[in-house]
């Protein structure tokens, strides 16, 4: 199954448009988890209903499963991580983790878990996306230009710089 994790901070527009320019790319999620910080929690209803019609849009519909989390507490964000992606791990998902809408706490919990399960083998991070905005915009994502945006897989990123030597 394909696993979409992402993150909700302080951009409920962030989220979104990662989440849309992904699926506008052909990416299918069976289940998308969103870690809410528990500051941004009276976002999470729109949210869905946004994951819901975009979804919709492309002929899916994913499973989508909120956590909110203490976004000051460190150890209780990654230890929510950790569990989420182990039970990914023992059901044998592709998982790719959206980066962009995050608060630094949160994904810092989500890479260093899923870095720390992955050096012990079986969790399949397919992709670490973020969408890289030059003229950041709290509107739709055909509402902003597109050439103002730009998808990036990182873990494509760092296989290429490997590849040129760096």
């Amino acid at each position: 199954m394909n696993i979409y994790v992402t993150l909700l901070g302080r951009s409920g527009w962030a989220l979104l448009n990662t989440y849309y320019a992904a699926v506008d790319g052909g990416y299918t999620a069976d289940t998308v988890h969103v870690f809410a910080e528990e500051a941004y929690k009276d976002m999470v209803g729109e949210i869905e209903r946004g994951l819901g019609i975009i979804s919709e849009g492309y002929g899916f519909s994913p499973d989508i499963k909120t956590h909110v989390v203490e976004g000051a507490d460190f150890a209780e964000v990654a230890g929510e991580f950790r569990e989420t992606l182990q039970t990914m791990i023992e059901e044998g998902n592709e998982v790719s983790i959206d980066i962009t809408p995050g608060r630094k706490i949160l994904v810092a919990a989500a890479l260093l878990s899923a870095f720390e399960l992955s050096s012990r083998g079986g969790l399949n991070v397919h992709r670490v996306l973020y969408l890289a905005v030059t003229e950041t915009q709290p509107r739709p994502y055909y509402e902003i230009p597109l050439q103002f945006q730009e998808l990036r897989n990182l873990l494509d990123d760092i296989e290429g710089a490997d590849a040129r030597g760096r």
